[in-house]
């Protein structure tokens, strides 16, 4: 009996994850619960005084967490390793392998039951009464024509560096703080996203995100979206704001995209507004791309000298962390998505993306 009821026990530490799964599954059943009482109540009480808490730390806490929370892993694995070598025996090493398999499935139980349900809140669009319907020709061709125009107005009101590419004009603490203002500005029109959010911060590991082609990230556990200062500037601002909507509940990453769009173009600061244009007119550009090539050309030849420097820059500065570490993070992040039942592939969330704009701006 005694021994039934220890491993017993031990199966208990393990189950934590799949039962905040099977939470997750039984909610995906119930969005406008999940919307009422999660999304819109329950969820903005604890984000935004974590986040607030988390504000008070003027550099990442979440780095800081996570760095420790590695190294105590790793030391703690080489401790029992080398202690289950000279004992000859692996149970020191098996032990602790199990213990860190029941943290981290509690974590991520935490990270499920205090964020990852919004992956089953009600889609942004019924939220908000956009009608989304099939893209033709004729209407991606108008809104790309839209975006350009815009973008085109924008990009005459940026500043240069040295090599025609877009610079932000105040400082990189500066446009963070006018992200977060953004927010407030859009409220007006989307009430839930509304909260006294900490605005978003620098990673300080700015370089090892760029090599695992990570632009930015949210962290449910304090609260904090990091941004990875080393990308192009023309990025910097729309990238601020998507991973500032994951910090106010929307999940879906096309839909982050979306919102991030909305509150660039309700800031004051042009060079906020022009990156949120700017990433919107790549994906509805790539789309124009694959359905009507002559009009996407056409298009494109109407690019200014300064927008097509931008999207030099971006290119040349991603080649460069095209490699096999960026392939394992990029396929980490799709079985994490699917995990939570969504679309992975890019191009199916380019389509829901401009879906969206599409509906926008009928």
């Amino acid at each position: 009996m005694g021994g039934i009821s220890r491993w017993s026990k031990r199966l208990l530490y393990l189950l934590p994850a799949p039962l905040a799964l099977l939470a997750l599954r039984v909610c995906a059943r119930h969005p406008e619960m999940v919307e009422a009482w999660f999304s819109r109540r329950l969820y903005p009480i604890w984000a935004t005084r974590l986040s607030q808490l988390a504000g008070l730390f003027e550099s990442a806490l979440a780095e800081k967490l996570s760095i420790t929370f590695i190294v105590c892993a790793g030391a703690m694995l080489l401790i029992r390793a080398v202690q289950s070598i000279l004992g000859f025996s692996a149970r020191p090493l098996l032990r602790c392998l199990y213990r860190l398999i029941c943290v981290s499935g509690a974590l991520y139980a935490v990270f499920v039951l205090s964020w990852g349900l919004h992956f089953a809140r009600v889609p942004f669009a019924d939220a908000t009464d956009l009608q989304l319907r099939p893209t033709s020709k004729t209407e991606l061709s108008a809104l790309c024509n839209i975006l350009l125009k815009d973008a085109l107005a924008l990009r005459a009101q940026a500043q240069e560096d040295g090599r025609g590419a877009f610079a932000l004009s105040d400082t990189l603490d500066d446009l963070l703080a006018n992200v977060s203002d953004a927010y407030g500005a859009l409220a007006g029109a989307y009430p839930f996203l509304a909260g006294n959010y900490a605005p978003p911060k620098r990673a300080a590991l700015g370089e090892a995100f760029s090599e695992m082609r990570i632009m930015g990230i949210y962290i449910p556990f304090t609260g904090e979206a990091l941004l990875n200062p080393g990308i192009p500037a023309s990025q910097l601002a729309h990238t601020a704001a998507h991973e500032a909507a994951h910090q106010r509940g929307i999940a879906r990453e096309a839909e982050a995209d979306f919102v991030a769009y909305l509150a660039c173009i309700a800031s004051d600061d042009p060079s906020i507004a022009y990156s949120g244009t700017l990433t919107m007119l790549r994906y509805a550009a790539l789309s124009l791309s694959e359905i009507d090539p002559e009009a996407y050309h056409a298009l494109c030849a109407r690019f200014s000298a300064g927008i097509a420097q931008d999207y030099a820059q971006q290119i040349d500065y991603w080649k460069r962390f095209d490699t096999t570490v960026a392939g394992l993070v990029n396929l980490t992040n799709e079985r994490y998505l699917q995990t939570f039942a969504f679309k992975t592939s890019a191009t199916d969330q380019r389509d829901d993306l401009v879906a969206l704009l599409l509906a926008y701006y009928r």
